[in-house]
């Protein structure tokens, strides 16, 4: 109901329930680019799937939005860093552009997933 609510009546909500497939050559190359692990090196899956709740665009940057009931159990943080560098991956956002956040009935955080993952240098 609030998804039809918003896309209805916000002006700024471009989208809702966008997934996000990331392949095993895409994980890699995420990985290699930022220097981190999305999935053990192990894992019988090689591929990450998710939904964004939210998208909007607003005052120039692209901003997920997802609702985590559960945030006291969940990583939402992690979560949504992943859900950015898909959309840097996918649709060539840079990380600079893009802002995250996840709420429920207590709580509303944001942050900007670029102050996740330090600068490589090459």
């Amino acid at each position: 109901m609030l998804q039809r609510f918003m896309l209805a009546n916000d002006s700024v909500t471009v989208a809702v329930e966008v997934p996000i497939w990331l392949d095993a050559d895409a994980i890699a190359s995420l990985e290699a680019q930022y220097g981190i692990e999305l999935l053990p090196k192990d894992a019988a899956v090689k591929t990450i799937t998710g939904h964004i709740d939210f998208l909007q665009v607003r005052n120039g940057a692209v901003h997920i939005l997802d609702y985590k009931p559960d945030a006291r159990t969940n990583k939402p943080i992690a979560q949504l860093a992943i859900y950015a560098l898909a959309l840097t991956k996918l649709a060539g956002l840079s990380l600079f552009d893009i802002k995250c956040a996840w709420f429920n009935e207590a709580q509303y955080c944001e942050f900007f997933p670029r102050t996740l993952f330090p600068k490589r240098v090459r």
